[in-house]
């Protein structure tokens, strides 16, 4: 019987094309791989080595690109306010349809998260006249 958490088979993961986690891990280890032995790297993340020379064959999704360049375009544009909802309808608004889920997955594959935008300080009239009477003594 296995516990929660353990994974079924020889207990390495298997990439898959939208495992976002699996890729960074066979990422990491394409980094280190000019230091330490493939083999080596593959069991520490728990990747078999064929999976992770087969994700290195995959080609380059360029649509992916250009979907993140746009969404770091309009993260930057509302100065890190924009979510994925908002970043969805934008997208779709110019023509290329997206759903918020895919919207949310692009933006953490930037490394991007929306932040709360600031309070607004509101003045009342009465606090203004006060500063203008107190510059005139």
């Amino acid at each position: 019987m296995r516990k929660a958490g353990e994974t079924p088979g020889n207990g390495k993961r298997h990439l898959k094309a939208g495992g976002c986690a699996d890729e960074r891990d066979a990422q990491c280890c394409y980094s280190l791989s000019t230091r330490w032995p493939i083999t080596e790297l593959c069991q520490i993340v728990q990747v078999s080595r064929s999976v992770y020379y087969d994700w290195r064959q995959r080609p380059v999704n360029t649509e992916r690109l250009q979907w993140r360049i746009r969404v770091r375009e309009l993260y930057n544009q509302s100065r890190g306010v924009i979510s994925s909802r908002t970043l969805s309808h934008l997208l779709t608004n110019e023509g290329r349809s997206i759903g918020r889920w895919k919207a949310r997955r692009l933006m953490q594959e930037c490394g991007l998260q929306s932040r709360q935008a600031g309070a607004h300080r509101y003045r009342s009239a009465g606090d203004v006249l006060l500063k203008k009477n107190r510059t005139l003594f």
